[in-house]
């Protein structure tokens, strides 16, 4: 996972939490 929705990020453990 890399920049995806932000919060969306977040849960799926995104690298970026702010995409």
């Amino acid at each position: 996972m890399g920049k995806l929705d932000g919060k969306i990020a977040l849960i799926t453990g995104g690298s970026d939490g702010i995409g």
